[in-house]
């Protein structure tokens, strides 16, 4: 099920940007391709921007993995921001005007022992290109992980995180939390991605992920605007 929101201009009135968290799946297979079949992508429109994170836990064969290729309905996305091993969290971006599902196909450098991914959309004239990014990534037991990033109002802002975490949870700031999958069992790692609209301009907003346990752990953020 989807979930809503239109940003409100400062009289009331809606603005031309609407935010839509469309869904999430998850996988433990460890091909070098994952793909979200079918998923829900909204209302079909010419301006419609599509936004997919993608949450990797790595496998011991896989220390140079890589999110090599994004596509939804065929249509080539953009990679925003990305983190790097162990644990990689990346965001991309794609104008798709038609359909109202699509399949989203990631393609990796080497098979992960798990992937989430998330899909989200915004209609109203966004730009494919995030207007501000910020990544960190940690393999020395630090928790929560966090990083800062500028946000002005109005502005749209998606997170993804994924870590190894020998108890289940993550707990998201920052955004508000859409989808939580806890794959602990078989070291599969723990995934969150979240969303939210922002109304006031911010510097240096923090936005952190707090496991219950983690070794290594990974945030991406990408905020989107005209």
């Amino acid at each position: 099920m989807s979930l809503v929101h239109k940003l409100q201009g400062a009289g009331g009135s809606s603005s031309a940007l609407s935010l839509t968290y469309q869904g999430s799946v998850t996988t433990t297979s460890a091909s070098t391709t994952f793909t979200y079949t079918s998923a829900p992508i909204g209302t079909a429109a010419s301006n419609r921007l599509v936004i997919v994170v993608v949450g990797n836990r790595w496998g011991a064969s896989s220390g140079g993995l890589n999110v090599t290729a994004v596509t939804v309905g065929g249509v080539s996305a953009v990679q925003q921001v990305v983190t790097t091993s162990p644990t990689i969290v990346s965001i991309w971006s794609a104008i798709v005007p038609t359909g109202t599902t699509a399949n989203v196909v990631a393609t990796y450098s080497a098979g992960p022992l798990g992937t989430s991914m998330s899909v989200y959309t915004i209609h109203g004239g966004a730009s494919i290109t995030a207007k501000t990014t910020a990544q960190a990534v940690q393999s020395g037991g630090i928790n929560p992980i966090s990083t800062t990033m500028n946000v002005t109002n109005k502005d749209i802002v998606i997170m993804g995180t994924t870590g190894d975490s020998a108890t289940s949870g993550v707990t998201l700031v920052g955004v508000t939390e859409n989808i939580e999958y806890n794959l602990t069992s078989g070291a599969r790692g723990v995934y969150g991605a979240g969303s939210l609209e922002i109304t006031a301009t911010q510097s240096g907003r923090t936005f952190s992920a707090t496991y219950g346990t983690t070794d290594r752990s990974g945030i991406a953020v990408a905020s989107f605007n005209k």
